[in-house]
């Protein structure tokens, strides 16, 4: 997503938008998702800014409105209240059941209606989707873009405005790893860059305790959150990597290397 250069924007009403406010619509989220050697996992932060940033709360950006399919949306809160809100309304007129592929293109038709019908009067922002789908015998991860197309995800993605600063890690150690990550090592990473964006205060936008998906392959595995003794098995060993990271780091520039 762009970074807005200007401190002041004209809305056309002859008014003047202040940075701060446009700051706080834009997307304050980092999700990544990847396809494991045995299924899919999601991974997202749960801080949202509040007041032009000067508050903040949590909030879930993962979610589940039907039994075997799990949404992430990156973009401006408001936005993704929207996509929420009617994603739900087709959920509830469909009593029946849900068809993957035609919730996959509600989904499709959702995002790029939101992103067409908001885009000029959010100064071009938008949002994006990750979505991840269990099937029978091999789960999938899709991404859909803001002009509505799901595209397949062969290894991983990452949205929302937290996403540069965890790519240094995904490159690196999904290189080291090949296809043989599983989903309980991708979690750990994805947990990992969520707290290390926040402990080094590298996005205010991002933060909070880390959501976690498992949309394992098998009929008979089912879709399924991390649980409390997992997530405090994550917590341990990131705040003792962290520790060890600013350790590496200082001691870069204080052992005397030239």
């Amino acid at each position: 997503m762009k970074l807005i250069e200007q401190n002041l924007l004209y809305n056309g009403d002859n008014r003047y938008l202040n940075e701060s406010i446009l700051l706080e619509k834009m997307g304050m989220t980092y999700i990544v998702g990847a396809r494991c050697k045995d299924g899919v996992v999601l991974i997202g932060d749960q801080k949202v800014t509040l007041e032009g940033g000067a508050d903040y709360d949590f909030e879930d950006k993962i979610f589940r409105d039907i039994p075997n399919i799990i949404v992430g949306s990156s973009g401006a809160s408001g936005l993704f209240d929207k996509f929420r809100s009617r994603v739900g309304q087709y959920v509830a007129t469909h009593t029946q059941g849900v068809e993957i592929q035609a919730f996959i293109s509600e989904i499709e038709n959702i995002t790029k209606a939101l992103n067409d019908e908001y885009r000029e009067r959010l100064q071009g922002q938008y949002f994006d989707v990750l979505l991840a789908v269990k099937l029978p015998q091999v789960s999938a991860l899709q991404y859909i873009h803001p002009f509505g197309f799901a595209e397949g995800v062969r290894k991983y993605k990452a949205i929302g405005h937290g996403e540069p600063y965890g790519s240094v890690f995904l490159k690196c150690l999904t290189k080291l790893w090949h296809n043989d990550v599983t989903m309980e090592q991708f979690a750990e990473l994805g947990y990992f860059i969520i707290r290390y964006i926040d402990e080094f205060k590298l996005d205010n936008t991002v933060g909070g305790d880390p959501q976690i998906w498992f949309i394992p392959d098998g009929e008979k595995n089912e879709v399924h959150q991390a649980d409390p003794e997992m997530c405090k098995k994550l917590k341990d060993k990131t705040e003792k990597r962290l520790k060890k990271l600013g350790e590496d780091i200082n001691s870069l520039f204080t052992d005397g290397a030239t």
